[in-house]
């Protein structure tokens, strides 16, 4: 379809806009900034583009207001002008709607007119109405600069959107196409502007006090070994176990001195190239940071919430002996506290900081539950676990 060079905004003055963030799931992408309380500024970098059918119109953009952002927040949703000129004829009313900003996740946002029930919006030009209910339309979100003068730039060229036609050949279509652009700036306290970005979460640990942070809570927390790495489990008789795919998740609710996280274990081997897994059953590792640094120490403790159970290493002679169950050696690694060899220290810039964690636990109590002395080594006995881990914040 033939495109029309839209012209530069022309702003209404609009008094008083100020409005609030709206916040929904944990997982999306967030406004963020580097201090708060700020304000949140938006200005149009295009004119409205609309086609209904094979009618084209471009109206002047809607005065954008500010928003008060408080804490990361998902959806910037600023009240707007009342009304404005279109070209070649016509105008746009907004009838008490409004634009909210989404940016999704991974620059894959949306810019929706609502909230549901409002207006519509009208576009009339003689005794022709075309009425433009609440709903959603695909945007991308782009972060723009950095240090104080990041922004960010919103564009929407979204096809098959829904109008209906009063007076003028009745009816609804799906053929409303809509194109626009914004950009969002932040001012502090002292009205000077300040970094303005959108991010999903991020981890790290606390500069004041030896405890993990996010950039907001409830915060998912997800780890993965160092790239190109596996981790080691060291049992009795030296009988080593590796694994390439190990994953961990946990949760932060708040700032906290320790992180509590599961492990998934797999790609295991054991010396000798033999088959082997790693199941930590109920047990879980509780990290825990002792002093600030860089980097900061740590210990970790293993907890379990079934008594009598433990983490639990199997090695089989082959992979068809694995496949019936049929192992060679098990290992045991059961409750216990105070595993020192643990560093923790922030990686990344503001806005994408995670977590390096660097773990060498040695002088694990273990038994070996059964194999042969020889080939498994005796019990009790202790085991050591190294890994390099990336944890991040979701």
């Amino acid at each position: 379809m033939r495109r029309i060079k839209v012209f530069g905004p022309i702003m209404l003055v609009v008094l008083g806009m100020t409005a609030f963030l709206g916040v929904t799931s944990a997982s999306a992408d967030r406004f963020v900034t580097d201090k708060y309380p700020a304000t949140v500024e938006g200005f149009n970098t295009k004119s409205y583009y609309f086609t209904f059918g094979a009618k084209e119109v471009i109206c002047n953009s809607f005065e954008i207001g500010t928003a008060e952002l408080g804490t990361p927040m998902e959806a910037v949703t600023p009240q707007l002008g009342t009304s404005t000129t279109c070209f070649p004829s016509g105008s746009l009313k907004a009838n008490g709607c409004k634009l909210t900003f989404h940016p999704g996740s991974g620059g894959n946002g949306t810019v929706e007119i609502g909230p549901a029930g409002c207006g519509p919006m009208v576009y009339y030009e003689g005794g022709c109405e075309k009425k433009i209910g609440p709903q959603s339309f695909a945007a991308t979100y782009s972060n723009i600069g950095a240090g104080s003068t990041a922004s960010v730039a919103v564009d929407v060229e979204t096809f098959g959107g829904t109008y209906t036609n009063v007076n003028c050949g009745a009816g609804t279509f799906k053929s409303m196409n809509f194109h626009a652009g914004w950009s969002f700036k932040a001012k502090n306290e002292a009205g000077v502007q300040q970094a303005l970005q959108v991010h999903d979460n991020e981890l790290y640990m606390d500069p004041a006090q030896p405890r993990f942070a996010a950039g907001w809570y409830p915060a998912a927390v997800s780890g993965s070994l160092n790239s190109g790495t596996s981790d080691s489990f060291k049992f009795a008789n030296f009988r080593n176990v590796q694994c390439t795919g190990t994953q961990y998740s946990g949760e932060l609710s708040g700032t906290a001195s320790e992180l509590s996280l599961s492990a998934t274990y797999s790609g295991c081997i054991s010396s000798g190239g033999l088959p082997a897994e790693i199941s930590m059953n109920s047990c879980r590792y509780v990290v825990n940071v002792l002093k600030v640094g860089s980097p900061y120490a740590g210990s970790v403790d293993v907890a379990c919430s079934k008594e009598g159970d433990g983490i639990e290493g199997k090695v089989y002679a082959s992979k068809a002996n694995q496949e019936a169950g049929k192992t060679l050696c098990v290992y045991k690694v059961g409750p216990q506290t105070g595993l020192t060899g643990t560093t923790l220290e922030t990686q990344g810039s503001v806005f994408e900081r995670s977590v390096g964690a660097s773990l060498s636990l040695t002088g694990m109590s273990s038994s070996t539950v059964s194999g042969a002395v020889l080939t498994c080594g005796k019990t009790p006995s202790t085991s050591s676990y190294t890994a390099g881990v990336t944890l991040s914040a979701l």
